[in-house]
């Protein structure tokens, strides 16, 4: 089970949902962008934005409203 799919299980509709990940070589963010299947059931919960770390650490923003 991917990460977002737990955490929706807990998600309201309105949330924001915020993912990052982080190497295990270095300990650096890297990229977290959901999966295409997480990402259809991310917007079916309801969740009005997600926020996630890019592959240089860097975060971002898609809004689903």
């Amino acid at each position: 089970m991917h990460a977002e799919m737990d955490v929706i299980r807990f998600a309201r509709s309105g949330d924001v949902l915020e993912v990052m990940r982080f190497r295990k070589c270095d300990n650096q963010l890297a990229m977290a962008k959901p999966c295409k299947y997480c990402m259809q059931h991310i917007q079916s919960a309801g969740i009005k934005k997600v926020a996630y770390t890019d592959e240089d650490g860097v975060w971002r923003e898609i809004d689903l409203v």
